[in-house]
């Protein structure tokens, strides 16, 4: 996910005053979603390791995940490195 304030990359000369403002909201939206989702990855920290296995995850991921820049959404990280590791166990 790129950072969130790509999304007000507009030619801010040319653009009308609509594409502006749903720029802004864009740009808001995401930035509130991602803070959302970081007080979430934040609860996880608390967890045992052995709760946070049963998801496919490890408390290092987890800290790993809160390292990353404050604007972008730390539970995609978790979300890939748990999708990773599914995909690398053996199946029985």
């Amino acid at each position: 996910m790129s950072h969130p304030v790509a999304a007000l990359r507009l030619p801010l000369v040319s653009a009308t005053p609509a594409e502006i403002l749903h720029s802004v909201a864009t740009f808001v939206s995401r930035l509130v979603k991602n803070l959302q989702h970081r007080r979430e990855v934040r609860a996880l920290a608390e967890s045992d390791a052995y709760l946070l296995k049963d998801i496919g995850l490890t408390p290092s991921d987890v800290s790993a995940a809160l390292d990353r820049p404050w604007g972008t959404d730390p539970s995609q990280h978790l979300l890939r490195v748990a999708a990773g590791r599914s995909r690398s166990a053996p199946s029985f």
